[in-house]
């Protein structure tokens, strides 16, 4: 069963994977933001059978925010989209999980 936090940070991190690819990145940039959009993903969906992988997103998350500022050479809204998503895979990633789940085939 999926909840609804770890749900969401699995679509944010299959988002920054297909977002590395759809608009003008450099190289670094690309890397970076595709392989943290799987690691982001597969940590979410490790953490909804397994509540206490969770937290380990975390440090992804910092690590995109940050680095959303170091990498230059990026556009604007590159950089602000990154980061956007950056604070909410952390913000996701603090949420608990609840009894009440959503069911995904």
């Amino acid at each position: 069963m999926w909840s609804g936090p770890r749900l969401a940070n699995v679509t944010l991190g299959l988002w920054l994977i297909l977002s590395a690819f759809l608009w003008p990145h450099t190289q670094v940039s690309r890397a970076n933001s595709w392989i943290l959009g799987l690691i982001i993903a597969s940590i979410a969906a490790v953490g909804t059978f397994t509540p206490g992988v969770r937290a380990i997103s975390t440090v992804p998350a910092i690590w995109l925010f940050l680095s959303s500022f170091w990498i230059t050479d990026v556009t604007d809204a590159t950089m602000w989209h990154n980061a956007i998503v950056a604070v909410l895979v952390l913000a996701l990633s603090l949420v608990p999980t609840r009894d009440r789940s959503i069911i995904w085939p």
